[in-house]
């Protein structure tokens, strides 16, 4: 806390004035008594009483850390504001891109389902097919053997018929094997093709499942980055509202406070006048300036 220059009262960091000093120094109120300067004296010819003015002892103005540190602060969440939504927007393309990948993936596997049941009812209609065959040969094997027994006792024509039948009985039979062999090639095709597609099918439920986790996770990632881009213009307007505050009291400083400083120069000055030493001074308003004989710093006004 510092002291007010006028009457002593305690009051925020950065003022010069309390409340009541300033509102008397606006409405042309002066001070009981006035310290006479040594290098500036008043007119002997004036004969009015003069009001002792509180003389500062050297002292060190204060730069506006809060405006400098509270601009900074508004650029550096400025920055971070544009970077979580540049981030936010990347995820988003992100999630996109994996879930069209997801899609163009389980379209694949789709894809390969059909075509994998396709060759399921194929097999199964080649299967029907090599049955109502074996059945077939073996009907005819029947009706053979049938024939051969009936006829042994016939004659030497006969048996020549047997020995023929006989022959095409064998490759009946070789063929009803061959018709079997290729049955279970069929079958062994068919547990083959039904477990690609069952195997497929897990892989799909899989991929699915998966991609769903990571869209719901990639979603409560972009709310999260909402809230906190949300937190973070909260916090940039109230860093703005106090920015608005400081230009304020800087306003109402270069308006109604001078500096005059003991270099015989009988000049006032603003604060940020480039020939302000800011070493020994007095602090006055410009109207008290002018009634003690002070002028304007050409410098700065």
């Amino acid at each position: 806390m510092n002291n007010c220059i006028k009457c002593g009262k305690e009051i925020p960091d950065g003022e010069l004035f309390c409340r009541d000093c300033s509102l008397e120094d606006i409405v042309g109120t002066k001070p009981e008594k006035v310290q006479e300067v040594p290098a500036a004296a008043p007119p002997q010819k004036k004969k009015t009483v003069k009001q002792d003015t509180i003389r500062l002892d050297p002292i060190k103005a204060k730069k506006p850390i809060g405006l400098i540190v509270s601009l900074v602060l508004v650029i550096l969440l400025l920055a971070a504001s544009v970077f979580y939504i540049f981030q936010n927007r990347s995820l988003v393309q992100r999630a996109k891109n994996q879930l069209l990948s997801a899609e163009v993936s389980a379209e694949k596997a789709n894809n390969q389902s059909d075509s994998l049941q396709t060759q399921l009812e194929t097999a199964n209609g080649e299967i029907v097919e090599l049955e109502s065959e074996i059945v077939q040969l073996k009907t005819q094997i029947e009706e053979l053997e049938s024939q051969l027994h009936g006829q042994s006792s016939q004659s030497a024509q006969e048996a020549y018929d047997a020995s023929a039948k006989d022959q095409e009985i064998q490759r009946l039979t070789t063929q009803a094997d061959d018709l079997a062999n290729q049955l279970n090639e069929a079958n062994s095709q068919l547990e083959t093709t039904a477990g690609d597609l069952e195997a497929a099918t897990t892989a799909l439920e899989e991929l699915t499942e998966t991609h769903a986790q990571q869209i719901e996770q990639y979603e409560e990632t972009i709310t999260e980055q909402i809230e906190e881009l949300d937190e973070l213009k909260e916090k940039v307007e109230e860093l703005e509202d106090e920015n608005t505050s400081y230009l304020k009291k800087v306003t109402f400083m270069d308006r109604f406070v001078v500096f005059v400083e003991n270099d015989g120069s009988n000049l006032y000055h603003t604060y940020n006048c480039s020939r302000f030493k800011k070493e020994d001074f007095w602090v006055f308003n410009p109207s008290y300036a002018k009634n003690q004989g002070y002028s304007e710093c050409p410098n700065c006004h």
